[in-house]
């Protein structure tokens, strides 16, 4: 691409102006959550799902269990309120996976 650009004599696009996905994710004081998954020396696999407030970089624990169902990740999104609603009072923005498990109810407690 390099290469046809000098051949046709076009310049190098100036500096971006946009925000970089780092500037974009502060500016919107967002939250971000996604699973991890914990694979047992009995070989059981479990699902840690945990939240992170990325204008602090503070990661939260909201649960973990071997079956995540739209219900349970919903019912740990309440209880992550519950406890740590402080935290994410100036947040404006989710960002999330698009996993089964993130169903409309669990992004309804966010919108609220």
């Amino acid at each position: 691409m390099w290469r046809i650009l000098q051949d046709a004599h076009i310049n190098p696009a100036p500096d971006r102006t946009a925000l970089t996905w780092s500037q974009f994710l502060m500016s919107q004081v967002a939250v971000a959550t996604d699973f991890a998954t914990i694979d047992t020396t009995l070989l059981r696999r479990y699902y840690l799902l945990f939240f992170i407030n990325i204008e602090t970089r503070t990661v939260f624990y909201a649960g973990i269990t071997a079956h995540p169902t739209g219900a349970w990740t919903t019912q740990a999104a309440r209880n992550l309120f519950i406890r740590h609603a402080k935290n994410f009072r100036s947040c404006r923005a989710l960002v999330r996976a698009r996993g089964s498990q993130f169903v409309a109810s669990f992004d309804a407690i966010f919108a609220t």
